[in-house]
């Protein structure tokens, strides 16, 4: 199992236009039978930052979601709305020793 977590922050003016493609993503993401769980968390101090959980089967799993066109077009979307570059933690689950 991989777990992926996503932080983007955005800006005031664009937090509800990358909302609605992050939740258009996730439409199309959870449909991948090898995606657990996609969940999107807006911050409840700091309402321009997001958080994208994210629960894959395994790491080719994931790294086949990064290569589709959903993940790119949303890649194109997403890039000119945030205020910085994003930052992407990937846990190894499967792994207890």
């Amino acid at each position: 199992m991989q777990i992926v977590i996503v932080t983007a922050t955005f800006s005031a003016e664009n937090i509800n236009q990358a909302l609605k493609i992050l939740q258009d993503l996730e439409t199309q993401t959870k449909r991948d039978e090898a995606c657990e769980i996609y969940q999107i968390c807006l911050d409840a101090k700091q309402r321009t930052r997001v958080q994208i959980y994210q629960l894959w089967q395994s790491q080719s799993a994931f790294e086949a979601y990064k290569t589709s066109d959903a993940f790119a077009e949303m890649g194109k979307g997403l890039a000119p709305l945030m205020t910085s570059a994003p930052q992407t933690a990937i846990f190894d689950a499967t792994r207890t020793t």
